[in-house]
């Protein structure tokens, strides 16, 4: 036992032979199969030949094993293949938009619902905004990105009992080896002794980068993104291909509502996550994680005696920390910091994300200029690439950073137990600033249009707005407390 400790705890890779990795698209590839065929029986010996020996490790994927595998495939698959998916995607709407301002694609003619002095046809289609779709979608599928990181089912042998002991005890050389630590967090995560020890491992050896190379995402984060990309599409596909028509319009609106009101939802439900995550920091005890081998009462599957992980991992622990209690003190301080800052401090999201959810309306505002350009619309051409920078790089992320402000005070409220009429008072509190924070900038957009000339509507439109999403982000922008 005291051998195996000092190994453990040393940090030293004694075998640099088993320091492996595998390419990311390779390793998205094996939990897709999992998630397609869950009882498939692969090989362990094919599984670890599908690493290869490395000098360190770009990425460390570190995740608990019960959390949701399909959820976890879809949060990795926009990590690793969500930037490339949304540049083809604009890309590709961009080109196909030039194709129909060139009439090389079909099209219909339909009246424009241009607000100002504009009263012509206009060639419209989705081509743009649908190409984007599906580009950007099979990118997200297929797209093979060749960073090297650390699966533990592929990277440790799970066949050979002898090489997955040498590994398992040199985990923090791994982790000391390792560039990024990306974690995949669900409920599960802070109650499982390895995910807990590759944290902790991760953090102490790389105590001296300001800030440690961690990232942290919820799985919750996967449905978030796909209902806004998803549903942001819809919406630019109403207000290309829909008639100019009231009552039309009135259907965008309420599908601009009830969309923000699903958003909303996902978004309450991320804070309930954080909730937990926060609740698991504050009252983290290293006694209540747990080990399989523990759930199995030390017994492998012939009946023999099995060393426990978790004593070996106390001993690691108190030789870097100190004592148990001060390795749990750090926890429930500098690692709930690193943990819960990024995910609770600004964009709900992420910028980044944000950006690439909203990508969608670079596709359609891509097929608005085209339309207008085709129809010779002069200035209310021009104003298009203004509006789509507007929307695009600030004003739609901070109305999610809004609807978080507002999901998580509704959050905070239901915690409390509120008499019937406070409870009501909440209740239209919240659908009232839902609708308002989706409503009031395309009305604040629509009366500038009719009381200024279009260049000078657009201008206002984009100072006022990014003066707000300034000030805004800066006054509310905390992390948790």
């Amino acid at each position: 036992m005291a051998a195996v400790v000092g190994v453990v705890s040393g940090l030293q890779l004694f075998s640099p032979d088993l320091l492996r990795a595998v390419p990311a698209w390779v390793a998205l590839r094996h939990l897709r199969r999992l998630c397609l065929r869950p009882g498939a029986e692969i090989a362990p010996a094919d599984l670890f030949a599908l690493s290869h020996e490395v000098k360190s490790i770009s990425e460390f994927w570190s995740h608990s094993w019960r959390g949701r595998l399909s959820a976890k495939l879809c949060l990795l698959l926009m990590l690793k293949n969500g930037g490339a998916a949304v540049c083809l995607g604009t890309v590709a709407a961009l080109f196909v938009a030039v194709l129909s301002y060139q009439d090389l694609l079909p099209g219909w003619y339909k009246a424009a619902r241009i607000e100002g002095r504009f009263d012509g046809e206009v060639k419209t289609s989705p081509w743009a905004i649908l190409s984007g779709l599906i580009v950007a979608s099979l990118t997200l599928l297929l797209w093979r990105s060749r960073v090297l990181v650390f699966l533990d089912q592929i990277c440790i042998h799970q066949g050979d009992a002898g090489l997955k002991a040498k590994a398992i005890v040199q985990l923090g050389a791994f982790l000391k080896n390792s560039r990024k630590l990306v974690v995949v967090w669900d409920p599960t995560y802070l109650s499982r002794a390895w995910c807990v020890f590759e944290l902790a491992a991760f953090l102490h050896t790389h105590n001296d980068e300001k800030p440690a190379q961690v990232v942290v995402k919820p799985i919750v984060f996967a449905p978030a993104v796909f209902v806004i990309a998803i549903g942001g599409v819809l919406l630019m596909a109403f207000e290309i291909c829909l008639p100019s028509h009231n009552l039309f319009t009135l259907m965008r609106a309420l599908y601009l509502i009830a969309w923000g009101l699903l958003v909303a939802h996902l978004l309450e439900d991320f804070w309930r996550h954080a909730d937990v995550a926060e609740e698991q920091f504050r009252t983290f005890s290293w006694q209540s994680v747990t080990c399989d081998c523990c759930s199995m009462n030390h017994l492998g599957p012939n009946g023999e005696v099995i060393a426990c992980d978790k004593e070996i991992l106390t001993r690691c622990l108190n030789q870097w920390f100190g004592s148990q209690e001060a390795f749990e003190n750090r926890v429930r301080t500098s690692v709930r910091d690193s943990f819960l800052g990024p995910i609770t401090r600004g964009f709900p999201l992420g910028y980044s994300w944000q950006l690439g959810a909203n990508s969608y309306l670079a596709w359609g505002m891509a097929n608005m200029f085209a339309s207008r350009a085709h129809a010779g619309a002069g200035e209310f051409t021009v104003v298009v690439p203004i509006y789509c920078v507007v929307w695009w790089l600030w004003l739609a992320p901070i109305q999610y950073f809004t609807l978080g402000l507002i999901a998580r005070w509704i959050h905070k409220k239901h915690a409390e137990k509120l008499s019937r009429p406070a409870a009501c008072a909440v209740t239209f509190t919240r659908y009232f600033g839902y609708a308002m924070n989706c409503g009031l900038p395309h009305l604040y957009q629509r009366l500038l249009q009719m009381v200024l000339d279009q260049i000078s509507a657009a201008l206002v439109f984009a100072f006022t707005t990014f003066s707000w999403a300034l000030v805004a982000y800066h006054m509310w922008a905390k992390p948790s407390k």
